[in-house]
């Protein structure tokens, strides 16, 4: 009887053959064939499926894209553009399309904007807000509103080289707060009004490129098509934004 053990412990790897002393031609064959998930042969590479399928993997980052820019406006005399600073994606969810391919990601981040109306007051009746001119006899007017919203962004981002990276997408805004400021000065005596209960949108959409060095800095292009107040209840803008892009 020969026995051959291609596993030692595992009788799946087990091959047994026995004949008789007086009959040569008698066999008896007792072999088991192993099951395809557990055998391989030797000098083959074995399949990792966790790495094939690492690429098919969703993966989450910390705080990335951290941005800081300045922000000119469009079709508006009254409001001009300001700064913005803020964390795009606080947390990140990435899922690689296809092996070696782009990354599609959804974030949640928040973000704060000042927008300046130089040489302009700002009055409120019903919630509406309504810009208008200093007197002459005012030596300060000045207005701004600040603005607070949530960032949901849907990027496509790639590396063309283990250096660059360009990214692209929309950035959705949830719109939380806003307030008006206005100051002006008579003589010696200097006024201020801090307006809220504005109804600026809830929503709005930005289409979004940032470009840039990996893992470190970049920069980022942002346009706001729609205007940050609802209709008939404030000035009616859209914003250019280009500022600086930290931690790709």
């Amino acid at each position: 009887m020969l026995t051959v053990k291609g596993k030692e412990g595992n009788d799946n790897y087990t091959y047994t053959y026995q004949t008789g002393a007086d009959n040569p031609d008698s066999l008896d064959i007792d072999f088991v064939e192993p099951t395809i998930e557990d055998f391989s042969l030797p000098f083959m590479r074995k399949k990792d499926t966790e790495q094939k399928n690492r690429y098919r993997s969703f993966k989450y980052t910390w705080f990335n894209n951290i941005y800081a820019g300045s922000q000119i406006t469009t079709h508006d005399q009254v409001v001009t553009g300001s700064f913005e600073i803020g964390v795009l994606n606080i947390f990140r969810l990435n899922q690689r399309l296809w092996r070696h391919g782009p990354v599609l990601s959804i974030g949640f981040g928040m973000g704060y904007q000042r927008l300046r109306a130089p040489k302009h007051l700002f009055d409120c009746e019903n919630g509406i807000l309504y810009p208008f001119k200093g007197s002459e006899s005012m030596k300060v007017a000045r207005s701004y509103f600040n603005s607070m919203h949530l960032h949901v962004p849907v990027m496509i981002s790639h590396k063309f080289d283990r250096w660059f990276s360009l990214s692209a997408g929309a950035v959705i805004d949830f719109n939380t707060y806003t307030a008006a400021h206005t100051k002006y000065k008579i003589d010696n005596t200097e006024t201020r009004r801090h307006i809220t209960g504005l109804h600026q949108r809830l929503m709005t959409v930005q289409p979004t490129i940032i470009a840039g060095i990996v893992n470190f800095i970049g920069i980022y292009a942002r346009y706001s098509p729609m205007s940050y107040f609802r209709k008939g209840y404030g000035p009616d803008f859209s914003t250019i934004s280009i500022g600086v892009n930290l931690a790709l």
